[in-house]
């Protein structure tokens, strides 16, 4: 089963129920976000950091973020990097790729 933990956090001021079926790659990136932005008051992360995330949710995930996590796959992953890959930098590929891999760490179950 996913781990609700953050879209519980960002959802519940919005009063809104979400099943664990429905959690897109757009709603883990932006809950990830949301997590992150608030480590900024605590100094654990940089505002610079939490800018480049929202700007890599805002131009790089839209081919990507309508997909349900449980449907994700490294064949889906693998397609959108490249696609990324032919108009960005190797940096701005392995950032936005690391971006979504920890946003999608966050929600997806656990392997034991």
């Amino acid at each position: 089963m996913v781990c609700l933990r953050l879209m519980e956090l960002s959802l519940r001021e919005k009063n809104k129920r979400i099943s664990d079926k429905d959690i897109t790659v757009g709603m883990a990136c932006d809950a990830f976000i949301e997590m992150k932005e608030k480590e900024i008051l605590k100094n654990r992360v940089s505002p610079s950091t939490v800018r480049a995330y929202k700007s890599i949710r805002k131009n790089l995930i839209s081919d990507i973020e309508d997909i349900k996590v449980l449907k994700i796959t490294d064949k889906i992953l693998q397609n959108w990097i490249d696609s990324v890959d032919e108009e960005h930098s190797p940096k701005i590929c392995k950032n936005a790729y690391s971006f979504v891999r920890a946003s999608l760490s966050e929600v997806l179950p656990k392997s034991t």
